[in-house]
């Protein structure tokens, strides 16, 4: 009896699979994980609540006067300040947190099994982090300092993913309009929705 066996060796094309699956999940710019992967990674999330009644909540973090920033150094400055909150970003949350660049000066922090309270915490941790660091960028002579505004939003029964999203984002826009530098969560605007209709 004979037998033939013809090996192939394809641990290079495995590589080069992988590195597109990458590059398929991740914002070229900042190294983060993009706006797509998010809706796949928030899914599951969505379903672990459901089964098992764990909360999980989202912040959406937008760079305030990111235009004037931009206006004044240009966007190679503004891109090498995306890559560096980028930076800070990975540094201040948790291994289990997932952090996104949801489009242009915005990005958004997925945070597994945590409920409002400890999402406002984690917001307001890294919002006062940023406000205090100096960036020193690569063509911009003095070191430069931003601050974000931050809406919070977490899961409730019965929402959908754009859901939590849009909530986050009505949270982030009433910390624009309070100032800036701000955290808001859409639990802090219901509640003083229901406190004005029952002054009224």
């Amino acid at each position: 009896k004979m037998f033939s066996t013809i090996l192939r060796d394809i641990s290079e094309r495995k590589a080069y699979e992988e590195e597109l699956r990458l590059q398929s999940i991740t914002d070229s710019l900042t190294g983060l994980f993009n706006r797509r992967h998010f809706f796949s990674l928030a899914q599951k999330d969505l379903e672990r609540a459901i089964r098992n009644k764990v909360p999980f909540s989202i912040l959406i973090i937008d760079i305030d006067e990111f235009k004037m920033y931009n206006d004044t150094y240009g966007h190679h400055g503004g891109d090498s300040l995306l890559k560096e909150i980028a930076d800070l970003l990975r540094k201040t949350f948790r291994l289990m947190d997932s952090c996104f660049r949801f489009g242009g000066e915005e990005f958004l922090v997925l945070l597994p099994e945590t409920d409002d309270a400890g999402a406002m915490i984690a917001a307001e941790r890294f919002r006062i982090i940023l406000a205090d660091t100096k960036f020193f960028l690569a063509l911009v002579g003095a070191p430069v300092s931003v601050t974000v505004s931050i809406g919070v939003s977490t899961y409730h029964n019965g929402w959908t993913i754009d859901d939590v999203v849009r909530h986050a984002d009505l949270g982030m826009y009433a910390a624009k309009h309070a100032g800036r530098n701000k955290t808001v969560s859409y639990e802090q605007l219901v509640t003083r929705s229901v406190e004005s209709d029952g002054a009224a």
